[in-house]
């Protein structure tokens, strides 16, 4: 009896094996076959990125993202031209630096989870936060507690997120933002795919200080593996005014303004009198300190200042106080490019590796640090006039 209970136990082991992989490419086929091998939706961007003069530089990889997502629906603000560059200065571009916080948060930190609530609600859809759950991806999940929606969702595996990109491009008709889908960590507007999601299509703001900055067509294969979020735009549902969208941007902008944590560590290393200056050192310091502390903050406060301009024609009771704020943060730009100038640094260059080896050049970049940290706590004590 026992005897007989073990044989049929041997031979379930051994059926399970012999039929488990063909009901499973069974069921892959009849999923692909309700599938579109390949499908692209049609655009609605604007057929005048040709412009005369050169666009100004969006190269912040967030709003970068959302405003491909606002060109392709339609939802632009339209543009006004910079004379004295002679750019064409987007003006959806500079209300997402500002509705994400982007604009007034400090280099290389991570967006909340507000920051996708605000800039949906912003351009007025519904959406759906995927991210991935591998070790290495760029979410770390701490900066995503406040704020996080209660339907969002952390996936594992290819299969299902792939899926729900395919399904919603070729059935919903509505593009996706896939996050982390080249080198930088900003999002691309995928329109389309190729072997059944294989390949993703889309379009991309380049991250980079290039006043040549129109919108790039890319395709993606391996997306999986350098992607960590996803990002679906759901139905349109009513936008906010402007108004209460600038309202809530400079509210926003107080707690961004308060986190001193990156302008103290860039401090800290600058400060750091251990280091043995050699050529690979001053490369590090560099990159860790030099570079994003230089063109990344200047290019958000620059962007801080046109979203202050911006908000004036919407928020007139507070023009003394928006012109000071715009003030601010256009010395802290300049700032910037002075501190640059101090080891003769300039955007795509290399810098004078003898200069930021010298400690007393040191010293005055942490000066020019703290002149720009006196000047966003001038800007947070203007913006709780506003409140």
């Amino acid at each position: 009896m026992h005897v007989h209970k073990l044989k049929q136990v041997e031979e379930i082991k051994d059926f399970r094996p012999k039929k488990v992989p063909h009901m499973l490419k069974v069921v892959q086929e009849e999923r692909l076959s309700k599938m579109h091998k390949e499908y692209t939706l049609k655009s609605k961007m604007r057929d005048d990125y040709n412009f005369s003069g050169p666009r100004c530089p969006e190269d912040l990889e967030f709003s970068a993202s959302l405003r491909a997502l606002v060109d392709y629906l339609g939802e632009d603000m339209g543009y006004r031209i910079l004379e004295s560059m002679n750019w064409r200065l987007d003006k959806s571009f500079i209300y997402l630096m500002g509705v994400t916080g982007e604009a007034f948060s400090a280099p290389m930190t991570p967006e909340p989870a507000k920051s996708y609530e605000r800039a949906m609600k912003a351009i007025g859809y519904d959406y759906k936060l995927y991210f991935s759950q591998r070790e290495d991806s760029y979410v770390h999940g701490e900066h995503f507690e406040s704020g996080l929606r209660d339907d969002i969702e952390f996936y594992e595996g290819k299969g299902k997120i792939r899926d729900l990109i395919v399904t919603h491009i070729s059935e919903k008709e509505s593009p996706v933002i896939v996050m982390g889908l080249l080198d930088a960590p900003q999002g691309c507007v995928v329109v389309g795919y190729k072997d059944y999601g294989e390949t993703l299509m889309g379009w991309n703001f380049p991250s980079t200080y290039s006043t040549n900055n129109t919108p790039t067509y890319i395709e993606v294969s391996h997306w999986y593996e350098k992607s960590y979020g996803v990002l679906l735009v759901m139905d349109k549902e009513e936008k906010l005014n402007y108004k209460e969208g600038y309202s809530l941007a400079f509210y926003d902008a107080i707690d961004y303004l308060k986190n001193e944590e990156g302008l103290k560590e860039w401090k800290k290393v600058l400060a750091d009198q251990t280091m043995d200056m050699d050529d690979k050192m001053t490369e590090e310091l560099f990159f860790k300190a030099v570079n994003p502390i230089t063109w990344d903050y200047a290019e958000r406060r620059w962007y801080a200042a046109r979203f202050a301009e911006q908000a004036i024609e919407y928020l007139e009771e507070y023009k003394d106080i928006l012109e000071k704020i715009m003030k601010c943060c256009d010395q802290q730009h300049n700032y910037m490019y002075e501190m640059a100038s101090l080891i003769e640094h300039s955007p795509g260059h290399h810098m004078n590796k003898e200069l930021l080896a010298d400690e007393n050049i040191r010293k005055k970049m942490i000066r020019v640090i703290d002149q720009c940290r006196e000047l966003d706590q001038d800007v947070v004590e203007l913006l709780k006039k506003m409140k």
